[in-house]
């Protein structure tokens, strides 16, 4: 009886000891679990933060990108404005590059073949056969645009007056005159 009471002794010492020991795990993960969550919290605050500075960069994308509208409406209205008064000659022989000479040549071109005396601001070669004029005003833009008839009498040569136009204005013209083409 003896042995059986000191076998019964061990086991319930063992089983305490089991109990500490599984005591002291679900100190463990009680530790743990409070610190997971803790953690997550943390998560949490950041992603709201996150969140939070995702907005404000997205607002602002879109301020910025109105912003950026509204240049480019300015810059395409100035070049607009800018170019108003502009002519573009095709097929006139230039053979220099010389601003004077070339500014020269335009006008005597103007008063010869066209019979129009206009105020020139300036003259610049933008291709081989290409001069962008700059005239003094829309008026005289419209003498020489009126005037542009004469031309189409001479047979040695093609000479074409058009206006200044933008990169998407000349897009435009030409989708235009494709589809008139087609019909």
């Amino acid at each position: 009886m003896m042995k059986m009471m000191k076998e019964l002794a061990m086991d319930v010492k063992d089983i305490k000891i089991e109990q500490y020991k599984s005591r002291d795990e679900i100190t463990q993960l009680k530790r743990e679990i409070t610190e997971l969550k803790d953690q997550q919290s943390d998560y949490k605050d950041e992603i709201r933060k996150l969140r939070e500075t995702n907005e404000k960069d997205i607002k602002q994308i879109g301020q910025l990108k109105k912003e950026i509208t509204a240049a480019n409406e300015k810059i395409e209205n100035l070049e607009r404005e800018k170019k108003r008064k502009n002519v573009v000659i095709q097929g006139l022989n230039i053979d220099t590059n010389d601003q004077k000479l070339l500014r020269e040549a335009v006008e005597n071109f103007l008063e010869k073949e066209l019979q129009v005396s206009v105020d020139v601001n300036g003259v610049r070669k933008i291709g081989e056969n290409t001069a962008l004029v700059e005239l003094n005003s829309v008026k005289n833009k419209i003498e020489v645009k009126k005037n542009k008839k004469k031309l189409k009498n001479k047979t040695d040569e093609r000479i074409y007056i058009n206006d200044d136009m933008s990169k998407e204005e000349i897009i435009i013209q030409k989708e235009i005159r494709n589809t008139d083409g087609n019909n």
